[in-house]
């Protein structure tokens, strides 16, 4: 295991001299201490020695390269309607520049609106997109070389059913329906404990032009063809209790053609689906998900603290950003929303577990609601 500059055993060395682990642990009030730094009895569970902190960063990069090569934003919306973009920049060698616990670079703020960014030499504004007269969620999605906007509804006439449109824009100025909308039922697909939207996430799958559609019911996936504008159901295993191994898709998963596999991150773990598809007699192959492969752990931290969004940055190495949002219970002293950013590679095997390069500790400021019902939107 490598560190550059011998960053964690200094690092290490420095924050258990200070007193302030003990500290920590030994006070009688719990409520007011930053609860990112009480909780290191996790690290030492977890892996002490892939433990980050304010001034801990765990780095397995020889000879770093520091140019920068991605430019990540970082979304998460403020619980009012508003939405703070954040920026952190990535080096080919997976090295995630700047120092641990620096704040991350605010990009932009904007209304909570669909908006396209026009390519020009000269100065531009935000173009609103048109809105979409729907009252549910609406996930915006880029695939076939199309915006594409999904959303989906529980039927007030039969609870059992639902119905998801799909709308493609035109021109940058119009929306326009394509396809039939897709009605089906939920009757066999059990409701999770957690709360969330029905519809939770997709993966885009290029090689066959369709987007997998992932639904808040354990076992629930579609797939929508982007060419025929056709949706299809997805094969599931609805037998009891293997059916509540399926996870949904939080939303972006990423598919990675070489393992015909797509990535997602809940919470702190990364899973994988497996993907195969069923011949039929007529018609277009149907696309078989098995419940999902536990990959490894990004951080030990526990739902309640935060969750997590994956991106991938080459065919083997994707960054992982997990926030703690402040709205969680019981809640944080600080003026900010703590961060674990960590890049890492993909094993050759499916199951052959994630090799991390850099993992470290930064801020995301939200004044001037640090407080509010925030929500990690995306990375990408």
């Amino acid at each position: 295991m490598l560190a550059a500059e011998g960053e964690v055993d200094a690092m290490l060395t420095a924050e258990e001299g200070d007193g302030e682990v003990d500290a920590m642990l030994t006070t009688g009030k719990r409520e007011v201490v930053c609860r990112f730094r009480d909780c290191i009895c996790r690290w030492l569970y977890f892996s002490l020695t892939t433990r980050v902190a304010p001034g801990i960063d765990y780095v397995d990069i020889p000879d770093a390269d520091r140019r920068p090569a991605w430019s990540l934003l970082v979304g998460v919306t403020d619980g009012a309607s508003s939405l703070r973009l954040s920026r952190l920049r990535v080096a080919r060698s997976g090295r995630i520049l700047g120092r641990s616990d620096d704040a991350l670079d605010v990009f932009h703020n904007m209304a909570l609106q669909l908006t396209l960014q026009p390519q020009a030499d000269d100065d531009t504004k935000e173009l609103p997109l048109p809105e979409i007269d729907e009252t549910c969620a609406c996930i915006p999605i880029y695939a076939d070389g199309h915006i594409w906007a999904l959303s989906a509804t529980l039927l007030d006439d039969d609870i059992d059913s639902f119905r998801v449109v799909t709308r493609r824009l035109v021109d940058g100025t119009r929306w326009e329906h394509v396809g039939a909308p897709f009605t089906g039922s939920v009757i066999h697909y059990k409701l999770p404990p957690w709360s969330g939207y029905f519809l939770q996430g997709y993966a885009v799958l290029p090689d066959a032009d369709q987007i997998l559609v992932s639904f808040q019911n354990y076992g629930l996936f579609l797939t929508f063809h982007t060419k025929s504008g056709r949706w299809s159901p997805v094969l599931t295993d609805t037998e009891e209790p293997r059916l509540q191994d399926y996870l949904p898709i939080h939303g972006r998963g990423i598919y990675v053609q070489r393992h015909q596999a797509v990535y997602m991150q809940r919470d702190d773990t990364i899973y994988a689906y497996k993907l195969t598809y069923h011949e039929r007699a007529q018609g277009t192959p149907l696309l078989k998900l098995d419940p999902p492969v536990e990959i490894d752990f990004i951080c030990p931290f526990i739902p309640e603290k935060g969750y997590g969004i994956l991106t991938r940055l080459t065919d083997r190495l994707m960054c992982s950003v997990w926030i703690s949002l402040a709205w969680r219970k019981p809640a944080c002293p600080c003026h900010y929303l703590h961060a674990i950013v960590t890049t890492f590679h993909l094993r050759d095997e499916f199951q052959g577990g994630i090799k991390v390069l850099h993992s470290t500790y930064r801020r995301v400021d939200m004044v001037p609601n640090p407080r509010a019902d925030q929500k990690f939107c995306f990375l990408q």
